[in-house]
């Protein structure tokens, strides 16, 4: 089963119709982020894909880190 068959955190029922990130464009193998950013060339699919899940790892811990500041900054508040 691949990371696009499974459920993402949060998600119940059916999943929903998934397309890979990755195409060719010109010069290589670009991913698309989901702000519609072109990110690339890759010189393989292959790399492109591992690109897309650096990016998703990268995203995430951004995520949680801004999520500890404000966390840290409301504690700090006494709100």
């Amino acid at each position: 089963m691949s990371s696009k068959d499974k459920p993402r955190k949060g998600e119940h029922g059916p999943l929903p119709q998934r397309r890979s990130r990755t195409f060719f464009k010109g010069d290589g193998w670009y991913f698309m982020t989901r702000e519609h950013i072109d990110v690339g060339p890759f010189s393989s699919q292959e790399l492109a894909e591992i690109g897309v899940q650096d990016y998703a790892g990268f995203s995430m811990d951004a995520d949680r880190a801004h999520d500890d500041a404000a966390e840290i900054v409301h504690d700090e508040s006494g709100l």
